[in-house]
């Protein structure tokens, strides 16, 4: 069976909150199984963007914008409520150090 975006967005969000004692690093590796369903390294969508070879303060400054903006319909808004500042800093360096494949 087929996992749909939403039910892997749960498991994954309950993953994070069920293991606080989970190291940053750990969490950012496991948030980036969900930001490369819909960011493919290979960059083939036009209106989804590539996050591949971006800096950690282009990733983090496009994460901060989306954290702002409230009105337009986009998940990303939704996911980056779900993060800490640390938190979206951590997975900024690690999507610009390591891509969009875990370890």
């Amino acid at each position: 069976m087929i996992a749909t975006f939403s039910q892997l967005f749960v498991f994954v969000f309950l993953i994070l909150q069920m293991s606080p004692q989970i190291s940053l690093a750990a969490t950012a590796e496991l948030s980036v199984l969900s930001c490369r369903i819909c960011h493919a390294q290979s960059g083939t969508s036009s209106e989804i963007p590539s996050l591949a070879h971006k800096s950690t303060q282009e990733i983090l400054n496009r994460l901060k914008t989306f954290l702002a903006i409230k009105t337009e319909s986009t998940i990303m808004h939704r996911y980056m409520t779900g993060y800490s500042a640390v938190e979206r800093e951590d997975l900024a360096d690690y999507i610009s150090k390591f891509g969009l494949v875990a370890k």
